[in-house]
């Protein structure tokens, strides 16, 4: 169990560290567009990203969220939407998004001692495909590739992916950089 925890932290690290050189290739422009997932219990979900960062989450059978986002280190940050609902809705919708967003305080509102969470999202690439995981989920995410449930070849699947970024191809063994910091972290842990 402990080499789990010690594994955990050093990934979380590792993660943050490659993301935050991703904020150079990532721009508002490379990740609006249109995403769907399916949701752990089932029922796919929608997020529609603007060119100003505006986003709309439909979901079935959850309310719907709409806010804004920053896009900061390679994450999304999404405020708006669950802020303002009653607590005891927001603790609902966060059990129904768990697995599709990790809930952190933005970096620029860290030193504010009543700052909200915002619902992140990593951005990652896969060839020309463009993914939105969770930080949490970003394990599961290289998992799906090692064992060929990813990239997949239709629209609905575990991650957000863009819609029409289904139909790009990739290369055999091509992951994304984050992939490689899992594979080496999980070698030193044995």
């Amino acid at each position: 169990m402990v080499w789990k925890i010690a594994v955990g932290v050093a990934l979380g690290s590792a993660v943050a560290a490659i993301c935050a050189t991703a904020s150079r290739r990532y721009t508002v422009r490379s990740v609006r567009g249109t995403y769907f997932a399916i949701r752990p219990e089932g029922g796919t979900c929608k997020l529609r990203i603007g060119g100003d960062l505006d986003y709309a989450l439909e979901c079935e059978r959850i309310p719907r969220l709409s806010g804004r986002a920053v896009l900061q280190g390679g994450r999304l940050y999404m405020s708006g939407g669950i802020e303002d609902l009653s607590a005891s809705e927001q603790s609902r919708i966060s059990e129904l998004y768990q697995r599709l967003f990790t809930a952190e305080i933005p970096p620029e509102s860290a030193s504010n001692p009543t700052a909200k969470p915002a619902q992140v999202l990593e951005v990652m690439s896969l060839g020309q495909r463009t993914y939105l995981v969770s930080p949490d989920e970003a394990g599961g995410f290289c998992g799906a590739i090692a064992d060929g449930r990813e990239p997949r070849t239709h629209l609905f699947g575990r991650f957000f992916l863009r819609s029409g970024d289904e139909k790009y191809a990739t290369r055999s063994g091509e992951v994304p950089e984050v992939c490689h910091v899992f594979e080496d972290a999980l070698r030193r842990s044995k």
